[in-house]
């Protein structure tokens, strides 16, 4: 059997207890996910899977109650020895069939992920992460606590996937793959098993960063939408003459915009609400960015996050400091940062049109706080959170970690809100992941080699449904 890290034998077990029952029960490692060991065996009777480090187990898996019995092992450290057994229950006798099995190593540079700090007492109780690392190509990866590598999958040459996630209410995950100089139209997203079995495509035209999935299935994105426009209150002369036109007899900049799209399970794409529609073509300090080839980088939208408590989206322009809170309508309920309504007050002071820069991923906390990753000129990255005021329309910083540091992250970048009130801040393009205490303590860090960074990454409970 070949996969994608060459061939990979059948293991069958010969011996164990039960009288030879062990010759009934094929192991065999996935030819794709060399962390996953699948199992299957005949017996009449309720079976299942126990798999661990030692002997002493501790996952458990049900395999069913049919004759025919099948069930994996997902979420082993890569390159360790895995203790498993096998049991089918009849009555009140259980037949058991126990060994061992290593598994492999992930073909990829982000395999070398370190371990900085881990205190276990004081962590969130999510026990794995789950991503998109860029180095050569993308790799999409699970790590445990320990930033052990216990699954991954090479993402396609020439294609980037910065966001996966499990889908809602299945086992199967769901990630994006879009063209790495968005010069083609390849926006996809697609959901697979764990075993890499494809499931289901979506496609999302001109689609890039993240999607948010809706609990009824719906998909919504971000696409490039490109227009000629006249410059208003600015001389043309700040357009790349790459992107100059002459249209009516009159000179226009091709400017790159963005439309909101939802993508229903079973219908046509949804176009919510176009940038165009809501903000006046302004040149800003990285209009020269030269970001998409269609033409002069404007807003540069970067993230969408859906509330499903608020039933609206958080949608994040980089390029213009601003995010906006948008219905399932397509109407603009509340705008924030410095095209927005809402102005931000940092640490106390005022910061005017500065309140967050080129922030990424905002969402709402528990608290009703809005929560993102933001860069300042002076002090470099951090995740800050803020409580907005209606009544005076106001954003006022509650809550900051890393201001201080210095850290420059070039690209990306992610905060959550985790189960115990701590923070999981995702460092982007330096390649350093991290939870931090309501207190400011990291509690545990990992990282990876250099030159490699972070898409989206999201905490998880478990591997199996």
């Amino acid at each position: 059997m070949t996969g994608r890290y060459g061939s990979v034998l059948a293991l069958t077990v010969l011996g164990g207890c039960g009288g030879g029952y062990c010759g009934d029960v094929s192991v065999e490692l996935d030819p794709d996910v060399p962390t996953k060991i699948d199992f299957a065996w005949e017996k009449k009777g309720e079976g299942r899977l126990e798999w661990g480090y030692d002997e002493s187990y501790g996952t458990v898996v049900d395999a069913g109650s049919e004759d025919a019995h099948e069930a994996s092992v997902l979420g082993a450290k890569q390159l360790r020895e895995v203790f498993w057994k096998v049991v089918t229950t009849v009555g009140n006798n259980d037949k058991e069939c126990v060994g061992t099995t290593d598994t492999l190593g992930a073909a990829s540079s982000i395999a070398d992920m370190f371990l900085d700090t881990y205190e276990p007492t004081e962590v969130s109780s999510e026990p794995y992460f789950i991503g998109a690392a860029m180095f050569d190509a993308a790799t999409l990866f699970a790590v445990d606590r320990d930033a052990s590598m216990v699954w991954f999958m090479p993402a396609e040459e020439d294609r980037l996937t910065t966001e996966i996630k499990f889908k809602r209410g299945t086992n199967n995950l769901i990630y994006n793959v879009y063209a790495d100089r968005y010069d083609t139209d390849l926006g996809t997203v697609k959901e697979m098993t764990l075993g890499l079995d494809p499931v289901n495509e979506t496609r999302i035209e001109w689609g890039h960063h993240f999607f948010t999935e809706l609990p009824d299935g719906t998909i919504t994105y971000t696409a490039i939408h490109a227009e000629n426009v006249v410059p208003d209150g600015w001389s043309i002369d700040a357009c790349d003459e790459r992107f100059r036109i002459m249209e009516d007899g009159v000179e226009k900049c091709t400017v790159v915009g963005h439309d909101l799209v939802e993508v229903p399970l079973d219908g046509d794409p949804v176009i919510l609400l176009s940038t165009f529609d809501v903000f006046d073509v302004v040149p800003w300090e990285d209009w020269d960015l030269n970001f998409y080839p269609q033409g002069q980088t404007w807003l540069h939208a970067n993230a969408v996050n859906y509330d499903e408590e608020r039933e609206t989206y958080l949608w994040s322009f980089a390029g213009y400091d601003t995010v906006l809170e948008v219905d399932r309508t397509g109407s603009v309920v509340r705008s924030f940062g410095d095209f927005g309504d809402y102005k931000a007050t940092l640490g106390g002071y005022a910061r005017g049109e500065d309140g967050f820069n080129f922030q990424h991923d905002p969402q709402w906390t528990p608290d009703g706080n809005m929560l993102m990753f933001t860069y300042d000129h002076e002090n470099g990255c951090y995740a800050v959170e803020f409580e907005v005021d209606d009544a005076n329309q106001t954003m006022t910083e509650v809550w900051q970690f890393g201001r201080d540091e210095g850290l420059n992250v070039q690209a990306l970048g992610q905060a959550i809100r985790l189960k115990n009130g701590n923070t999981f801040v995702n460092y982007g393009s330096t390649g350093i992941l991290r939870e931090v205490s309501p207190a400011g303590q990291v509690v545990w860090e990992a990282y990876t080699g250099s030159g490699t960074f972070f898409g989206n990454v999201y905490p998880f409970d478990s591997f199996y449904p």
